[in-house]
C-alpha cells in the first residue's frame, strides 16, 4: 500500500529549469491520445468561476474524501462554500433562531447581545440573519469609537447537500458613548439597507444549476449554484476537482491572481515557496515541455514539470487575466504515478482542449 504524504503544490512550484522542454503540441503536431479513454476524460461538462471544460462524470469537490470549504471573493463578499455539509449551516440557522448565541438579551427592553431578527431573501434557501453584538445596558457600556454594532449573516443552501455563507458588519454610531433616543428607527434602518445590499450584489444574481450545468450566461459558477453578470463583477477563488477511481491527480482552476505575481511563463515559479523543507528540495525537477499555447482562441501559456520520483505539475495560465489551470499528476504520495508520461500528457492534452469561457 502506497504511503500518503500529500506534497502541496506550492512546494512543487520550484523552478524546474533543467534540460530543453518540448513545446506544447500545435494543430499539426497534436499529441497521440490514442493509449487513453478520451470518452471517459471529457464524459460530462465543468463549470467552475468563468470557466467551462469536460471532466470525468463522477467528481468531488474539495478534497478527496470529504467536502471542504472552498473560499470565493464575489462583488466585495467574502463567501465561504460547503461542498456537501448544509447541516453544518443548518445548525448554525437553528440555534441562533433558538437563542443559542445570546448573552445577556432582555426581550422586554430589547436591549442585549444577541439574534435580533432574520429575512428570507429566497424563500426556502436563503436566510439574512442578523445579531447585535452590544449589550446596550446602560451608556456606560457604549463607545462613541465602537457604536452599536451588529452581525449580518446570509446562510444559503445550494443543491441536495451544500451551501455557503458571507456576512458583514453594521453599527449605530454612538456620539460621547450615550444611546441615541431613535436607536430602534436606526436598527431598522440599517437592517434594511444591509437586506437590500445582500439581494442586489448576491442573491438576485444566484440560481441553482444542476451539476453538469453549464448556464448559457456569463457569470460565476460554484458548486451547485452560479451568480449571473455582465462578466465584469470581481471574482476571485479557487476550485479543486478529484475524480472517482483516479487517486494519483485532481485539477485546479484558479482565478484571481496577483497580476503582479510572477507568471510561468517567467523565470521564477509561483506561489511564494518559502520555507520548504526536507524532501521537495532535494528532488530534481525539469521542465518537459512549455512554450506560448492558445487554447479555444484565449492566448496562454504552458508549462510542465516533473520531479524526480514520478511526479508531475501540469499548467497553463490565461495571458489576459492570469486565469490558472493546473492539473498533478503523482503529488499525494512518495510512489508518484505509476502512469507513463505519454499517457499523462495524452489526458492533459484532452481535457485542456476543452477549456472555454462560460458566456
Amino acid at each position: 500500500m502506497r504511503t500518503p504524504i500529500l506534497l502541496p503544490i506550492t512546494a512543487l512550484l520550484l523552478a524546474a529549469c533543467a534540460g530543453n522542454p518540448l513545446p506544447p503540441p500545435t494543430a499539426d503536431q497534436p499529441t497521440d491520445t490514442s493509449m487513453i479513454n478520451t470518452a471517459y476524460w471529457t464524459a460530462q461538462p465543468y463549470c467552475a468561476g468563468r470557466v467551462q471544460m469536460r471532466l470525468p462524470a463522477e467528481r468531488r469537490y474539495g478534497s478527496r474524501n470529504q467536502g471542504q470549504t472552498e473560499n470565493y471573493h464575489y462583488n466585495g463578499w467574502h463567501i465561504k462554500h460547503y461542498a456537501d455539509d448544509w447541516r453544518f449551516l443548518n445548525v448554525i440557522l437553528t440555534q441562533r433562531r433558538q437563542g443559542g448565541f445570546n448573552r445577556y438579551f432582555d426581550r422586554r427592553t430589547g436591549h442585549g447581545e444577541g439574534y435580533i431578527g432574520e429575512r428570507e431573501l429566497i424563500p426556502g434557501r436563503a436566510f439574512l440573519q442578523f445579531t447585535r453584538k452590544t449589550p446596550m445596558f446602560d451608556g456606560s457600556r457604549l463607545s462613541s469609537n465602537l457604536g452599536i454594532r451588529y452581525d449580518a449573516e446570509l446562510i444559503v443552501k445550494l443543491g441536495p447537500n451544500g451551501g455557503f455563507h458571507t456576512d458583514g458588519e453594521l453599527k449605530i454610531p454612538t456620539p460621547g458613548g450615550t444611546e441615541p433616543s431613535n436607536w430602534r428607527e436606526q436598527e431598522r434602518t440599517l437592517l434594511n439597507k444591509a437586506t437590500h445590499e445582500m439581494r442586489r450584489d448576491l442573491t438576485s444574481r444566484l440560481r441553482e444549476r444542476q451539476p453538469y450545468e453549464v448556464p448559457k450566461h456569463q457569470g460565476v459558477c460554484i458548486p451547485d449554484g452560479f451568480f449571473a453578470d455582465n462578466g465584469d463583477t470581481p471574482f476571485k477563488g479557487s476550485s479543486r476537482v478529484y475524480f472517482a477511481s483516479q487517486d494519483d491527480t485532481y485539477i485546479i482552476i484558479s482565478h484571481g491572481r496577483n497580476p503582479r505575481g510572477a507568471s510561468i511563463a517567467g523565470g521564477r515559479n509561483h506561489p511564494d515557496t518559502e520555507g520548504l523543507k526536507g524532501l521537495m528540495q532535494s528532488l530534481t525537477a525539469r521542465a518537459i515541455r512549455q512554450g506560448p499555447r492558445t487554447i479555444n482562441g484565449m492566448p496562454g501559456y504552458e508549462k510542465i514539470s516533473r520531479w524526480d520520483g514520478n511526479h508531475y505539475l501540469l499548467r497553463w495560465e490565461r495571458e489576459s487575466d492570469h486565469l490558472l489551470v493546473m492539473m498533478p499528476f503523482g503529488t499525494e504520495t512518495f510512489d508518484g504515478t505509476k502512469r507513463s508520461q505519454q499517457e499523462i500528457l495524452a489526458i492533459w492534452d484532452t481535457v485542456l482542449a476543452t477549456l472555454k469561457p462560460v458566456e
